[in-house]
């Protein structure tokens, strides 16, 4: 999902389907009402907090940056990690400046923190 551009934004025990094929344990994310295309400069910043909120990540629960740094990478190597997927993304998207926090937007590490919260439900 993540690959293709989405972010599901309401991962949580509900959403998260399990069962067995052929001996092998298959799961799938289901309710997709809140998926939304990551990055993309018509959709605009995340407009609201979505999710559940037992499973929600931490930023998305205060809709702000909690770990954001405006620190300049040493080289143009490390910035060009720390934005890989927004490069890869095409030349649509525009990079924040490094001195100013963009606005909150949604991000495919919110899903992962989210089912992390899902993992330590179990």
């Amino acid at each position: 999902m993540h690959k293709a551009g989405w972010v599901h934004r309401d991962n949580s025990v509900g959403n998260i389907l399990f069962h067995e094929r052929d001996g092998k344990l298959v799961v799938k994310l289901s309710d997709l009402e809140y998926a939304k295309q990551y990055l993309r400069d018509d959709k605009g910043a995340h407009e609201m907090r979505t999710g559940t909120t037992d499973f929600m990540a931490a930023e998305v629960d205060v809709m702000s940056y909690q770990f954001f740094t405006t620190k300049k990478p040493k080289s143009s190597a490390m910035r060009a990690n720390v934005f890989d997927f927004a490069d890869r993304r095409g030349p649509s998207v525009s990079l924040p400046e490094l001195n100013s926090i963009p606005e909150f937007r949604y991000n495919p590490m919110h899903d992962i923190e989210s089912i992390w919260w899902v993992l330590n439900w179990f």
